[in-house]
This record gives structure tokens, C-alpha cells and sequence, in this order.
């Protein structure tokens, strides 16, 4: 596959900046067009919908401009350059964003977008350091950009990129709904239990729900050596221990017994930022692990209340509103003692509608551990992908991934490595669940009816290969 090499300004059919009407006219704002700013950006490639609308009014005034369908957005100003997005209709943008189309004999307009996702870094280095780094037309004008020069191989890539992307979107739609059906389970098990009116609601500590609460060691973590380490970082805001950006810390062995995670404590983030403040998690991992300062461990009276009840009933939005209310603010920090956090009212349920909840909560958070593992997986390939699409001697072993992708790929898809892998997966019985058992299964009988593969009897047994 050969490369041509073009300064971006040289491959650009239309460039053109946005505007934000004046705010005092409120004609300007009162319409249905949609107005693109660099919040829009970043979490799907087609851009349908905006948060802030403009009227006809503005446009026919041109106090913004009206880009075409199918125009990429990029961010470029501030700390969020380098985002993009499609336009999939007719659109307006404000100053922070620029519309750029491209030469479609030369380059797929599609292509041009996965470029820019790739070298996101290399356009914040362009950008004039400033109080607020730009990225100006001109500056972008003269960016370096390789491609394959085939027109067929661009579709091909293109093509095979989406087909990446929509596994990862099903993936995040997936997890989405999980995490949802999470909070239903919870809203409909307690707060809006009918029978929640003879349940008591009284402060934890005059109910005793907590029989020790310690607070995390403050002394400086590293990067290698020592015990692992969790700070607010590892918390998310959902209340699941993420075990990335990991840190050490060197501590002797009495100070390892005090610090060290026991099973079924409660991880609570007494620092952070006011929308923050209060993350909680339940600890069920090994006990070599500590937690920094900023965090308090907290041991239930499991006789009393159970701790992913409490967990989540803390992470609910009704408790994160609740945790707000009761922080101490300074600057942009919240803090929420641990005689705060007592002083706490909470409902109390029946204990075994509590341990209804956590069997629940442990079978979606297993379902939703693997689907994270499965995006991580898909996006790892993705970015794979992306690398080879420009730089053509990297190779792509898909392999640990193929499972995940199986049910996008069509017949034209399955290459003689494809096919392989699939018949060594029947070969070896190794499917990770019943589904892509299914999915396999299907695959395998379309392609023995076209002929494709096809059943041989050697030695008394049925193998399948590749048709020559």
C-alpha cells in the first residue's frame, strides 16, 4: 500500500470558523438551528443534536455560519483541542470550533476524521502557547498529513474503522444500560418501597452502623516500590474500585497492618470537589492493598446494615445530594469529615431486602466488569487499527480480540486469518460465553454454505477447513 504526503491546506475544500451572535439580542438564541461548541464534542463521531440552539434569524444575519452535512468540527482552542465530529445535518458553530471539508478525490472525508483523532497531540503542539492555546486555520493549514493514495484502500479502512467503532458504541450502550438498570433496582428496592414509612431513618452514629473508621495514611507515594496504594482517583463516581494510574507507597509492618483493606470496608472520598465529594466503593479484593488520605475506611456492623446497601445508598442521587449539603467548602474543594458523615441520616431496610440488593449489585457489576473488559479489548484494537491505517508497517494480530468483533464482520470480512481463528475457536471449544458460542456457530454454518469452508472426514473424524 503506498503513501502520499500533503500539508492539510492543500487537500481543504472548505475551512471556516465559527461565530457567537451578540448576547443581548435574544432573537439570536430563541430557534431550533443547531450550535456546536466544543462541550458537543467528543463522545460520539456523528454530531446530531447540540446542546445550545441559535434561530434562522442569526443565520440570515450571518452572525453564524450554516456548514453542510458531512463538515468536520475540530476544537481548537483551549485545553479540549483537537476534538472532532461529523456534522450529520446542517449546522452552526461557534468561535472554538472550525468546519473543514476536504477534497474527496484525494482523500475520504471519513479518513480525514480518524486522522485527526490519531494526532489529537500533534495539533495541541501546533497550537501558539498562550494564556489559551489556538489552533488558528493558518497554523492548521500547515500541519503534514500521510495517507494511503488509493481512493479503494481509504473506503476499505474507513469501513473497517466504523465497523470498530459501532462494536465499541454497542459496548458503552451496554454498559450504560447496566449501570441504569443498577440505579432502578435500587430506587425501586428502597426509596420508593411503599413499606419504606416503618423503616427506620436515623443518623449512623446513634444507630451504631459503624464499628471503625480510619482515616488514610498521608505520606508520598511513588510510582514502583511498595504496597499499592488507592487515592480518590481509584474511586469512580458510580462507587466501583478502579484498580489504573496505580501508586506505591513503602510502609513497615506496622503501619501496614493499620492501613491495610479488609474485605467488605467501605472506601469513602472524604476530599474533593464539591460534585465529588463522597464517592463510595466496597473493598473486595486482597488485603495488600492501603488507601491514601484523602479517603476514610469504614467497617459496617454487618448485623445492622450491609455494605453495598450503604455503599450505593451514599453514591444515590439522593445521598450525593444529601453529602453536598453537609460538606465543608473551601475554594474548590469540599471536605466531609468522618463525624460529619455520622451524623448522616440513613434509611434503614429490612436486612434481608439489603441482601437481596447486593446479589444483585454483584451479578450486574460482574456483567459490567465484563463488558469493560471487552471495550477495553475493542478499543485497543481500534487504536491498533488506526496506527497501521497511517503507518504501514506496523502488523495487527486480532486474534485476542476476535470474539468481540465476529458479529460485524459480513462473508466479504472473513480473510483467511479470520477464518482460521474461527476454526480454531470450534477446534478448541474456548468460546468466553454461551453468546458467542451462538455467534460463532451462525458464522460457521453461512460460510460452509458458501462455500467458503467446508467438512472433510480425515481419520474418522469431521474437520472443518479453509475451501481452496
Amino acid at each position: 500500500m503506498s503513501f502520499i504526503k500533503y500539508k492539510i491546506g492543500d487537500i481543504i475544500k472548505t475551512l471556516k470558523t465559527g461565530k457567537t451572535p451578540p448576547s443581548n439580542i435574544i432573537e439570536y438564541f430563541d430557534g431550533n438551528v443547531n450550535w456546536f461548541t466544543p462541550s458537543d464534542l467528543g463522545e460520539n463521531k456523528n454530531l446530531l443534536d447540540s446542546k445550545r440552539k441559535v434561530s434562522n434569524f442569526a443565520v440570515n444575519d450571518n452572525k453564524v455560519p450554516l456548514l453542510d452535512e458531512n463538515t468536520i468540527l475540530i476544537s481548537t482552542t483551549g485545553s479540549k483541542i483537537g476534538k472532532v465530529g461529523i456534522l450529520k445535518n446542517k449546522a452552526s458553530l461557534n468561535q472554538q470550533l472550525t468546519g473543514i471539508t476536504v477534497n474527496d478525490n484525494i482523500l475520504n472525508n471519513e479518513l480525514f476524521y480518524y486522522w485527526l483523532i490519531l494526532n489529537k497531540v500533534v495539533l495541541e503542539k501546533k497550537a501558539n502557547i498562550s494564556t489559551i492555546p489556538i489552533l488558528n486555520n493558518k497554523l492548521l493549514k500547515k500541519i503534514n498529513i500521510s495517507f494511503p493514495k488509493e481512493l479503494t484502500k481509504q473506503e476499505l479502512i474507513v469501513s473497517r474503522l466504523n465497523k470498530i467503532e459501532n462494536i465499541c458504541n454497542k459496548r458503552k450502550h451496554t454498559i450504560r444500560l447496566l449501570e441504569e438498570y443498577l440505579k432502578s433496582c435500587f430506587t425501586e428496592m428502597f426509596l420508593e418501597n411503599r413499606d419504606k414509612k416503618s423503616w427506620k431513618y436515623n443518623n449512623i452514629k446513634e444507630e451504631k452502623l459503624i464499628k471503625r473508621s480510619t482515616y488514610g495514611i498521608a505520606k508520598k507515594a511513588n510510582s514502583e516500590n511498595g504496597m499499592p496504594m488507592l487515592r480518590m482517583g481509584n474511586i469512580s463516581y458510580s462507587g466501583e474500585i478502579l484498580l489504573n494510574d496505580m501508586k506505591y507507597i513503602e510502609l513497615d509492618s506496622i503501619e501496614k497492618e493499620k492501613y491495610k483493606l479488609k474485605k467488605r470496608t467501605i472506601l469513602f472520598n472524604r476530599t474533593n470537589s464539591p460534585d465529588l465529594v463522597g464517592k463510595s466503593a466496597v473493598w473486595e479484593k486482597s488485603d495488600n492493598f492501603t488507601y491514601a488520605g484523602y479517603l476514610i475506611n469504614i467497617e459496617l456492623d454487618e448485623k445492622l446494615i450491609n455494605p453495598y446497601y450503604f455503599s450505593s445508598y451514599l453514591n444515590s442521587s439522593f445521598g450525593k445530594l444529601t453529602l453536598k449539603s453537609k460538606a465543608r467548602i473551601s475554594g474548590n474543594l469540599a471536605n466531609i469529615s468522618a463525624s460529619t458523615l455520622k451524623k448522616l441520616k440513613i434509611l434503614i431496610p429490612p436486612l434481608d431486602l439489603q441482601k437481596k440488593y447486593e446479589l444483585i449489585f454483584l451479578k450486574v457489576q460482574y456483567q459490567l466488569q465484563k463488558q469493560r473488559e471487552s471495550l477495553s479489548l475493542i478499543n485497543d484494537l481500534f487504536t491498533i487499527v488506526l496506527n497501521n491505517s497511517f503507518n504501514p508497517e506496523l502488523n495487527i494480530n486480532e486474534e485476542s480480540y476476535f470474539e468481540d468483533i465476529l458479529p460485524e464482520l459480513t462473508t466479504k470480512d472473513m480473510t483467511r486469518e479470520r477464518l482460521i481463528y474461527l476454526i480454531d475457536l470450534i477446534n478448541t471449544n474456548t468460546f468466553k460465553n454461551i453468546s458467542s458460542y451462538n455467534n460463532v456457530v451462525e458464522k460457521l454454518f453461512n460460510l460452509l454454505d458458501d462455500e467458503i469452508l467446508e467438512q472433510k472426514c480425515l481419520k474418522k473424524e469431521i474437520k472443518i477447513k479453509v475451501k481452496k
